[in-house]
């Protein structure tokens, strides 16, 4: 709760081409993992609260106030689909991580289609992290495994619908010495040290909590994760690395609100917000010269990779005057549109006010030229969580609406998906819960949308009086599109 709540009161308050570094690892380096364990073997579903066959409404309701949280969902054209699950004894698990995969947690995936389901239990040392259903047959898994207190490597597992371990292994990338160098910027110069900690045994080491994300498109799947600074992986269909490219080298400067999409023609857009600190870095390592002349706050940078030529190419996106955090990215047609949120300064003569808008920002990729730049106010704070695509090629937003936030209250915020086109904004689903309520991912497929929503029933200030009762829960629902 505590990071939606930062993010929504404004995280944004407190931030105030060359060619890509690149490897291929079809080398013999990248080792399987032993056969799965007993304990990997799927159980029946137990989730009283799951009902698999809903046409329509709610299919997944956890209502355990402060002890449950549904962090993944994936959903596939074949109509079956899978989500992640964790509880905790601890009130303070989902209060710290709301937004993150953390330790502390009982996990457990969850997938359903119309003939079976089953239910995948972590063990213990292992965190579940993302889930890609990519067809009725096919469930990809990502792991995070302990290596150390806050050290986690990370694992693959392909699963079939019944919930056997097709295949798994590790991900194994061995560093060349520009994956290992470290950044650190003082006021005047920028240093640089060789990290030989951020692998173990050639595995990358990703830290608790930090991004990390599958994406199953043109028939291959790919990982962006929080190693080796940041790293996009295209992995082969044994769950090795086929290419890899490092995003971002390691430095101790703050980046985050990351996101990558992939087009059908075989483009991938990595955007990740930053401050003005960062950009020497990157121009550094990367031997480029990117410059932002526009804002002296916080800004976006995106590489375009080309997976055919292997060629790449990076811009920043920012805007004048304002503050503003990444929400997604998504290709539309050769157009890439970046969509932020930007918290700005409204009204005048003693009526001055502070206010969250989405930005869309729309670009050619080849010459990095901003063609248009459209904001997007439906009510008070529109915080965009996340973004995707109709069948239509329309861009659908999602996230939360209308909150206010008055001596310590957050009243009535609800959470809200709405579509953009070129002629207009139009609400798809608003979900009002409790005191207040976000809508955190979305699936589309088949006229059907599929939704995690969350939702806190008291107002945060009575929590003091009322602690059984405050906290977020959460759900996943389906509705059909008219």
């Amino acid at each position: 709760m505590k990071n939606i709540l930062i993010a929504l009161s404004l995280t944004l308050l407190s931030a105030c081409g060359s060619d890509s570094s690149s490897k291929d690892s079809n080398s013999p380096t990248t080792t399987a993992e032993p056969p799965a364990t007993s304990t990997d073997q799927p159980t029946e579903s137990t989730d009283d609260n799951t009902d698999h066959n809903n046409t329509s409404g709610d299919l997944v309701s956890l209502t355990d106030t402060n002890k449950s949280d549904i962090i993944q969902l994936s959903v596939n054209d074949d109509g079956s689909w899978c989500y992640i699950s964790r509880t905790s004894d601890d009130k303070e698990s989902l209060t710290d991580h709301i937004d993150s995969w953390a330790g502390g947690w009982h996990q457990s995936l969850h997938c359903h289609d119309q003939q079976e389901s089953f239910t995948h239990i972590a063990e213990d040392g292992q965190i579940l992290v993302d889930v890609i259903t990519s067809d009725r047959d096919t469930i990809f898994l990502l792991k995070a495994v302990k290596e150390g207190i806050f050290d986690y490597s990370l694992h693959l597992s392909q699963l079939n619908q019944a919930g056997q371990v097709v295949q798994q292994r590790a991900l194994i990338d061995t560093p060349d010495a520009h994956d290992l160098l470290y950044y650190s910027r003082t006021p005047t110069d920028i240093s640089v040290e060789t990290f030989a900690d951020l692998h173990k045994d050639n595995k990358p080491i990703i830290k608790e909590g930090e991004y990390a994300k599958l994406e199953w498109k043109n028939d291959n799947l790919f990982l962006l994760a929080k190693v080796y600074g940041l790293t996009l992986y295209e992995l082969n269909k044994d769950l090795s690395i086929g290419s890899s490219h490092q995003i971002i080298p390691g430095f101790s400067s703050v980046v985050d609100d990351m996101d990558f999409s992939i087009s059908k023609h075989g483009k991938v857009a990595v955007a990740y917000s930053f401050d003005k600190v960062s950009l020497p870095i990157i121009n550094k390592h990367f031997n480029d010269h990117l410059t932002d002349d526009i804002s002296d706050m916080s800004s976006t940078i995106v590489t375009v990779l080309d997976m055919n030529s292997q060629s790449s190419n990076r811009f920043v996106d920012s805007i004048p005057d304002n503050i503003k955090k990444l929400a997604g990215i998504e290709w539309q047609g050769e157009k890439l549109m970046v969509v932020s949120n930007a918290l700005r300064r409204k009204g005048i003569n003693g009526t001055e006010h502070q206010d969250i808008d989405a930005i869309v920002a729309t670009y050619n990729v080849t010459s990095a030229i901003r063609e248009s730049t459209e904001s997007i106010n439906l009510d008070k704070h529109d915080y965009v969580q996340g973004t995707t695509l109709d069948s239509d090629n329309s861009l659908i937003l999602y996230g939360s609406s209308g909150y206010r936030r008055e001596h310590d209250l957050l009243r009535k915020g609800h959470g809200i998906v709405y579509r953009k086109t070129d002629q207009s904004t139009e609400i798809m689903i608003n979900k009002s819960i409790g005191a207040y309520s976000t809508i955190s991912d979305i699936h589309l497929t088949n006229n059907k949308i599929y939704y995690i929503y969350r939702y806190s029933p008291q107002e945060y200030a009575d929590c003091d009086l009322f602690k059984d009762e405050c906290g977020f829960h959460a759900g996943i629902a389906m509705e059909e599109l008219n």
